[in-house]
């Protein structure tokens, strides 16, 4: 897992999101977003309030990166709202020994908060370029146990009977079925699920934050709340990958 120190320390090699005021951003992201808005798990607090969410953004937007909402980071390509991506994994209950495939990370601000949960993180990110950046932001702060991949077919979907826990970043119109057979037992998916089919247009759609669990071999799902974000261009409607 990424060893976090007792209190946030920005690096010399990284860049500033603004002069001297990084770590005030910071404490600012913990107490006046996620604590606010119930996030209460420990371990979620201290990554987010020590990550210097700034690396995973382009230089010319470091100033955004502790921003109230959803960043574009590339063309129709998002970091989720530091908010909603906290309590989408809190609901996951992530355990120590547990691996995770992050689906869409991006630059990997969400497999940087996950490496210091879960054992091990399967970073799927499709784009080559962002990929790249991945790759770079993860040697930077010398994280080991994120693994990257960029490409999944359907061939290759047995990769979910490995991991405990999914995270997908951005909206989806569904969870396609042969996921959902393939999660081990006790495992789980937190997702958000396109409401309705009038917002097939929509870049920034409604959506159900879903918990699934894998239960005496059927996954099933509560809504946990629901939220406005960003589409994700995972899945299509035929249930394969499109990357």
């Amino acid at each position: 897992m990424l060893d976090l120190p007792s209190s946030p320390n920005s690096s010399d090699t990284l860049p500033p999101l603004f002069p001297g005021d990084a770590e005030l951003a910071r404490l600012n992201l913990v107490e006046g977003q996620l604590r606010p808005c119930g996030v209460r798990d420990p371990r979620i607090l201290q990554a987010m309030g020590f990550l210097p969410r700034e690396l995973f953004m382009p230089p010319p937007m470091a100033a955004a990166a502790y921003r109230d909402g959803p960043v574009e980071i590339a063309h129709g390509r998002y970091l989720m709202d530091c908010t909603l991506l906290a309590r989408l994994i809190e609901a996951a209950e992530i355990r120590t020994e547990e691996t995770v495939l992050d689906i869409a990370p991006a630059t990997g601000y969400s497999s940087a908060v996950l490496a210091s949960l879960a054992r091990r993180v399967l970073a799927l990110e499709g784009d080559p370029v962002l990929a790249e950046r991945l790759k770079a932001n993860m040697e930077k702060l010398q994280t080991q146990n994120v693994l990257l991949t960029e490409n999944l077919q359907k061939a290759d979907w047995a990769i979910f009977k490995n991991c405990q826990v999914v995270l997908i970043n951005g909206v989806v119109d569904e969870i396609p079925a042969q996921i959902l057979d393939l999660l081990p037992e006790g495992g789980r998916i937190v997702a958000l699920v396109k409401r309705g089919d009038g917002a097939d247009a929509m870049t920034h759609p409604l959506a159900e934050a879903r918990l699934y669990v894998k239960r005496a071999g059927k996954a099933s799902f509560r809504v946990l709340f629901e939220s406005q974000a960003p589409r994700a261009t995972i899945f299509n409607r035929k249930t394969s990958f499109v990357f």
